[in-house]
């Protein structure tokens, strides 16, 4: 054993007392000894740790917050700053085109300063406004008098301005700036006239501390009257707001919107109003046009926009108008309503759906009539009402049809279609189902194509002749594994007809299918005194059946045999429905069809026996 001198045990009973007495004054310090460095080291870490995510829901609650209210500072915008009144500002003025007059919103119009053609290289500058006395807040204590402004909350305030233009002109209208958004409306007015009156109504939605700005606005904005050089000489209204540029901190005291509202109203006439050209250039405006095809005919329709939604109620474009077409462009947004046209009609869009109903007129069947319908990303709906203006045995009908999209299904439908009509059907997709509705007249090939998915041709050999000369419906099908191609035709096989069609039908991983288009019917019964079923009526409560051109009319009786769909378009099984009269001595069923019926694919046709519905009729 050994001992230590005196000398040698004061420096180790020195460090264990300092030991002891750390301990005492940091209770949650380390008792580590020597020997086990690496349990100090994890001990520190998993203090760290906890310290960490002790606070880091409050820094994540205050980031919200500071998030929060930075957008609500700078989410508007703040025209004062954006809009110097000591600068000048230039307005974004399309290359072509003449200011003859510009409103003052005083109910009258002035000359435009730029009343001349601006090149694209040529600019077009508003002066600075004249400097105006503002009143300053001044301290109490300068004994000076004190000028109070009394906040109240922000009401909107409008200014309007109407414009007359020539309706035997083709009609412009255009919007170029940041601030040139909001809605545009052509509809037909009440009054007759020879004049197309436009108005323009501009809202902001508040006002600052001087209850000036409003009138800045207007002073930095032009709408004007224009004209489009060419051999058309087209006229309209331009909406023009300046271009800007953000600068140095953005001071947001006061949050603006601004709001265009346009309205067209084209003149009233006892003949259908037939306007040479219609051309909108507006990218984020929406757009409406709610003319109706009977009382408005353009010639040619071009709408373009971006960022709005552009829908039509009823558009008719005339066949005089050799070599114009119909055009709709938009982007991220959609193309809805019903278009009428006799040559070409093109919907185009992106990330955005369409969803519409044309309805395409030919009058010469050796140039087809056509219609292409693009989107990304987003589904197509069309509903294609086909008809031959001048019918005849040796000019039937061309149509043409193309929908193209990425990521989404395509659904069309064609209710209506000349017999021995032409039809040129493409429908490209991906990701997307595809379900194509054809009229009974149809007769041509088919080819349907995908990939880990089904393709369906759903017909059926009972359809009803579209000429009623009791032909039958043939098809020849050859399926694969994700293809489907064939031909169909009436009556017996002669070969391939001058009038057959070509449908193609192309997607992936989604299914492809093609049937007949049917309508909706339902069922309806006529009673005897006693309240016993005494006939079946096919029942036809599709709102488009009068533009079906069926001889079966509403309501009107049918005879044993024929056929009915159950329910509606949603259900593709064909159904018997078999009415049983409430007669002892008659107890036999009385099979009830309707023409327009689901069918299912070509090899397992199948009926099935539905009593229930009828037996209720007897109720």
């Amino acid at each position: 054993m050994v001992r230590l001198a005196g000398e040698e045990k004061e420096p180790l009973l020195e460090a264990y007392t300092d030991d002891i007495e750390s301990l005492k004054t940091n209770p949650n310090a380390d008792p580590v000894a020597p020997e086990d460095p690496c349990a100090a080291d994890a001990a520190r870490r998993c203090r760290r740790r906890r310290r960490f995510f002790h606070f880091l829901p409050f820094a994540l609650l205050a980031l919200v917050f500071i998030g929060v209210r930075h957008y609500k500072r700078l989410g508007k915008t703040n025209l004062s700053r954006l809009f110097p009144e000591d600068e000048p500002h230039r307005l974004p003025i399309v290359p072509g085109v003449t200011l003859e007059h510009c409103t003052n919103w005083k109910g009258d119009q002035e000359d435009g300063d730029g009343a001349a053609v601006f090149k694209g290289e040529d600019g077009y500058y508003i002066p600075p406004r004249p400097k105006r006395l503002v009143a300053v807040r001044k301290p109490f204590s300068t004994g000076s008098p004190v000028i109070q402004v009394i906040k109240t909350e922000s009401q909107p305030i409008t200014s309007s301005a109407e414009f007359s233009l020539d309706a035997d002109k083709p009609l412009f209208f255009v919007s170029r700036g940041g601030f040139s958004h909001g809605h545009i409306t052509v509809r037909q007015s009440e009054d007759e006239s020879t004049d197309v009156k436009t108005t323009v109504t501009v809202t902001t939605d508040g006002q600052d501390d001087s209850g000036h700005w409003h009138e800045h606005f207007l002073d930095v904005v032009r709408v004007c009257k224009i004209k489009k050089d060419g051999e058309d000489e087209a006229t309209g209204v331009g909406i023009f707001t300046p271009e800007w540029r953000r600068r140095g901190p953005h001071k947001c005291r006061r949050r603006h919107k601004v709001n265009f509202l346009v309205t067209v109203e084209l003149p009233k006439s006892k003949d259908p109003l037939e306007i040479e050209s219609l051309v909108t250039d507006m990218p984020i405006f929406s757009q409406a046009l709610l003319t109706k095809s009977e009382a408005v005919s353009f010639e040619s329709l071009h709408l373009n926009g971006a960022f709005a939604q552009i829908y039509a109620l009823v558009l008719k474009s005339t066949q005089d108008a050799a070599g114009k077409n119909v055009t709709v462009h938009n982007s991220n947004a959609a193309i809805e309503g019903s278009f009428k046209a006799s040559n070409l009609v093109v919907l185009r869009t992106e990330n955005a759906h369409i969803d519409v109903s044309l309805e395409l007129e030919n009058a010469n069947s050796t140039k087809p009539t056509t219609a292409s319908l693009l989107t990304t990303n987003a589904r197509i709906i069309s509903k294609n009402t086909l008809t031959a203006t001048d019918w005849s045995e040796d000019n039937t009908g061309n149509f043409s049809v193309f929908a193209g999209t990425k990521h989404a299904r395509v659904q069309l439908t064609f209710p209506s279609a000349p017999v021995n009509s032409t039809l040129d059907l493409t429908a490209d997709t991906a990701l997307g189902s595809i379900d194509a509705a054809l009229h009974p007249t149809y007769e041509g090939e088919f080819f349907l194509t995908t990939s880990l998915a089904k393709a369906d041709v759903l017909l059926s050999a009972d359809e009803v002749d579209p000429e009623r000369r009791d032909r039958k419906r043939s098809a020849l099908t050859h399926p694969m594994r994700s293809e489907v191609y064939g031909e169909t035709w009436w009556g017996d096989y002669q070969g391939k007809q001058k009038h057959w069609g070509n449908v193609k039908l192309k997607t992936a991983l989604s299914s492809v299918t093609l049937r007949r288009w049917d309508e909706i019917v339902h069922l309806s019964s006529r009673r005897d005194q006693a309240g016993r079923v005494k006939a079946i009526h096919c029942d036809r409560t599709d709102d488009d059946a009068r533009e079906v051109g069926w001889e079966l009319g509403m309501m009107q009786e049918l005879t044993p045999g024929t056929r009915i769909p159950r329910g509606t378009h949603k259900e593709q099984t064909p159904v018997i429905v078999e009415a049983l009269q409430n007669r002892p001595d008659n107890p036999s069923p009385i099979p009830i069809r309707c023409p327009g019926a689901y069918s299912r694919p070509w090899s397992s046709l199948a009926f099935v026996r539905v009593l229930t519905p009828l037996l209720t009729l007897n109720k």
